[in-house]
């Protein structure tokens, strides 16, 4: 890359441009110059991205969107909205009908006494 001119260094670097911008200046004189490190300033200001917009949160279900999302007493109001004062339905467990305390091992054999 070829190295800037002392001339443009002396257009560029008052305007805050690295030595590296200031070979892109062009011009002969030192007005002609600065016109150009505005000119490039004023590009590279419209070329760079705004930044994103923060994310914060998501898209919220039905059942909350009119609450004050995150507290609990929005969490109760919002189930017993959902329920209607009843409670859900208990389902009943699966069982086997045999005792679950019951051990299956092996039996004991008694020593024959000496």
């Amino acid at each position: 890359m070829a190295e800037p001119t002392p001339e443009q260094l002396a257009a560029g670097q008052p305007k805050g441009l690295t030595p590296e911008m200031c070979v892109f200046l062009r011009g002969e004189s030192a007005e002609e110059l600065g016109t150009s490190a505005d000119a490039f300033l004023s590009l590279l200001a419209s070329q760079t991205p705004a930044p994103p917009a923060p994310r914060s949160g998501g898209p919220r279900g039905g059942d909350v969107s009119g609450h004050t999302a995150g507290s609990l007493a929005a969490g109760a109001e919002a189930y017993r909205a959902k329920h209607e004062g009843r409670r859900p339905e208990a389902r009943p467990l699966p069982t086997s009908g045999r005792n679950p305390f019951q051990t299956t091992s092996y039996d004991m054999e008694r020593c024959p006494q000496s």
